[in-house]
């Protein structure tokens, strides 16, 4: 099998430790930046070429909208997949799973392809095992840092809510694009 690893520089670097460092995104910034935040399920996913790169289609069925005007199926464009003996790994990148429930912060791409916000920092996982529906967010291989005046500056350990009712947590993501 060939595994190859892809170095990004649009707004982070990979570090040695094989973790993508990228800028702190909090969640009224995710909520700001996002063109479109969705609830959905992980209807499936597909690796294809483009340009040469190996990219992942990742297919969600919507339940809810929180921003933005999109269709019952959004298309999520992710760097990396498995195309027979190749696969290519982008640390730092979120994992996705067919079946799973995640709320997505969504932007546009240069070619107008829904991709994830803040790389490995947009997608929340929706985890209904103790009967209430409760949403974590889960950060993987990204370091993060806060960048002023040009300066990147490492945060050891951002401040990450442990998991808490979807309901509460939908409440104040909309709260953040009220005027």
């Amino acid at each position: 099998m060939v595994l190859r690893t892809i170095g990004f520089w649009i707004f982070f670097i990979t570090s040695f430790a094989h973790a993508t460092v990228v800028r702190w995104l909090d969640e009224p910034t995710l909520a700001r930046e996002a063109t479109t935040i969705v609830r959905g399920k992980v209807v499936n996913m597909t690796p294809t070429r483009v340009q040469g790169f190996i990219v992942t289609d990742i297919r969600i069925e919507t339940s809810r909208v929180l921003k933005g005007n999109v269709n019952k199926v959004v298309v999520v464009r992710q760097f990396g997949g498995k195309i027979g003996q190749e696969e290519w790994v982008v640390p730092g990148t979120s994992r996705y799973r067919e079946g799973e429930e995640v709320i997505v912060f969504l932007s546009r791409g240069v070619s107008g392809e829904l991709i994830e916000v803040g790389v490995g920092l947009g997608k929340y996982e929706i985890d209904r095992s103790s009967g209430a529906p409760m949403v974590r967010r889960r950060l993987g291989d990204v370091a993060v840092a806060n960048v002023q005046n040009g300066v990147a500056k490492p945060v050891l350990t951002p401040t990450i809510p442990v998991a808490e009712a979807i309901a509460r947590f939908e409440e104040r993501i909309l709260s953040y694009l009220s005027p």
